[in-house]
């Protein structure tokens, strides 16, 4: 898991309690400096840390709620099989995002990063340009307060990147060189791109998820 941790030079206080994150200054009229870094754990967790909760899933022998039986009801073209399709679709509607604030949880997978018995590494913050030090900060006190980060106390640290894009946003990256190099590699097979194009050929029917964000 990465968790990240925000330090503001003078700060006088951070907590954090699930939704809430509240921060005081010794004075108000200063800029504090904003330092961002990641921490990863290493270590796979235990039944006694923390573990993201299942999301609600509509169990296969009870109906579907009104309101997306209704809208299963309005798809009248389609055949039996592709109805039943769309049936199970609605059930787990909820791993779809409502809006920006949504955020999918996978209880199924804990990640684990082999670094063997290499010492952890932690590396310095790096500084925010001044000018973006308060899109920088909105950014990650939204991730607080949604529960996609939560505080950590680990060894191990990464330095934030943030890339700025053109209308302003920012794009949190993390800078995993220096970890990536202690890291054994785990082999996954995946799929050609040239093969999945061709098991497209003859489709008329077309779709893409695309993620809103990806935090782990």
């Amino acid at each position: 898991m990465q968790f990240l941790r925000v330090n503001l030079e003078r700060e006088k206080s951070i907590t954090h309690n699930e939704n809430e994150c509240e921060y005081e200054e010794e004075n108000e009229e200063d800029i504090p400096t904003l330092m961002t870094f990641v921490e990863h754990e290493t270590k796979p967790f235990t039944d006694a840390e923390y573990i993201i909760q299942p999301s609600e899933v509509i169990p296969d022998d009870q109906p579907l709620p009104k309101d997306l039986q209704e809208l299963a009801d309005r798809c009248k073209e389609l055949n039996p099989e592709q109805k039943k399709a769309l049936e199970s679709l609605l059930k787990h509607s909820d791993v779809f995002a409502k809006d920006n604030t949504t955020f999918g949880k996978c209880p199924w997978l804990k990640f684990r990063i082999d670094t063997g018995d290499h010492p952890p590494i932690k590396q310095n913050a790096r500084p925010v340009p001044i000018h973006y030090r308060e899109a920088v900060r909105e950014t990650f006190f939204k991730y607080l307060q949604q529960g996609a980060i939560v505080p950590s106390q680990s060894a191990w640290s990464s330095p934030i990147l943030c890339v700025f894009k053109k209308k302003g946003e920012v794009r949190d990256c993390i800078d995993y060189r220096a970890l990536n190099a202690i890291t054994r590699i785990l082999a996954t097979p995946i799929p050609r791109v040239h093969d999945l194009l061709q098991h497209m050929g003859g489709k008329k029917l077309y779709h893409l998820i695309w993620l809103m964000a990806i935090i782990t």
